[in-house]
């Protein structure tokens, strides 16, 4: 058993063939073809098989073909933009890496810190100073005027959350209480929740 192996040069997809045939040379060449040899055969097959691979061989002969590889770059684009596109580039990627980086901060000495656990500990002791603690005495006085606006009395009816239940969707996410939808669609749907609203 003999196995061929046909090879094609690997072009990359944005390659292309253009092939260009020159069909008055063509018909000059099929003009010079002697038909009487064709039509002397008895078979209409035969004569219309011969024809064909007669035009072909012709088509063939007078036909040139070339890959042409498109760039992937606009041809107004040359090496100088290029620099330029690279350098904005570069540029870009120091900026996110800066950005991901640890801010510098000052500690309480107007130290600057460039130390990712030394920025953490400064971090960690401002916020407790700030947060963990309640404040001695009397709070100061804002500058601000505080906003003097009240909420009413309001009465929430058992059939206005029923309807609000009735009306999550199903699929939804169960809220702060852990609660699914489901679930309290079929407490509503069963009466055993009436009680509870």
């Amino acid at each position: 058993m003999n196995m061929q192996f046909y090879e094609t040069p690997n072009f990359s997809k944005n390659a292309k063939k253009i092939e260009i045939t020159n069909y008055q040379k063509v018909s000059k060449t099929l003009q010079l073809v002697n038909w009487n040899v064709l039509w002397n055969l008895d078979d209409v097959n035969d004569m219309w098989v011969k024809f064909c691979a007669t035009v072909k061989f012709h088509v063939a002969q007078n036909t040139s073909s070339k890959f042409m590889r498109q760039s992937s770059t606009k041809p107004w684009i040359d090496d100088g933009i290029i620099r330029m596109i690279r350098y904005k580039k570069s540029l870009w990627q120091r900026y996110i890496k800066n950005r991901r980086d640890t801010v510098t901060v000052r500690d309480n000495v107007v130290n600057l810190s460039t130390d990712n656990k030394r920025s953490a500990s400064i971090f960690v002791d401002t916020f407790s100073k700030a947060l963990s603690r309640e404040p001695a005495g009397p709070l100061p006085k804002t500058s601000t005027r505080r906003n003097q606006n009240t909420i009413s009395h309001v009465t929430i009816s058992p059939k206005l959350v029923e309807a609000a239940i009735k009306g999550l969707k199903s699929n939804s996410y169960p809220g702060l209480d852990a609660i699914s939808v489901k679930f309290t669609s079929k407490l509503l749907d069963e009466g055993i929740c009436n009680s509870c609203v």
